[in-house]
């Protein structure tokens, strides 16, 4: 393991001591945490770069969705947070969910964006 020394924030400093007072964590966990998740790519996603992927894989890209099965479970997780805290493995599978999702829909937006300047999908804009 490195250890490293950055400069923050006093808003994300504040935000990581109460996910910290939250769970009983260390600040330091928390922020190694934040940090290793946000630089994680979750698998299925960590495929070629968009731009490279042939017309019919980029409108497939363009039009996908997430599973149904995820769908429901990121549904259900984030339910139960508005109802009570989440364990810590609600937690992290939630935090990876939302992280795939996200992922997800940037790697979307990426492929109807290069659909369009191909010319190959219309703009959604007018």
């Amino acid at each position: 393991m490195t250890q490293i020394t950055i400069t923050l924030s006093d808003e994300v400093y504040n935000r990581a001591k109460t996910v910290a007072s939250m769970t009983g964590r260390p600040v330091s966990e928390v922020l190694s945490e934040a940090a290793s998740a946000s630089l994680t790519v979750p698998s299925g996603l960590d495929e070629q770069p968009v731009a490279w992927l042939s017309d019919s894989e980029l409108i497939a890209l363009a039009q996908s969705r997430l599973s149904s099965d995820s769908s429901e479970r990121l549904a259900e997780l984030l339910n139960m947070q508005q109802r009570r805290a989440l364990s810590n493995s609600e937690r992290t599978e939630l935090d990876s969910l939302m992280e795939y999702y996200h992922l997800g829909q940037l790697r979307k937006a990426t492929a109807l964006r290069v659909a369009v300047q191909r010319g190959i999908l219309p703009s959604p804009l007018p």
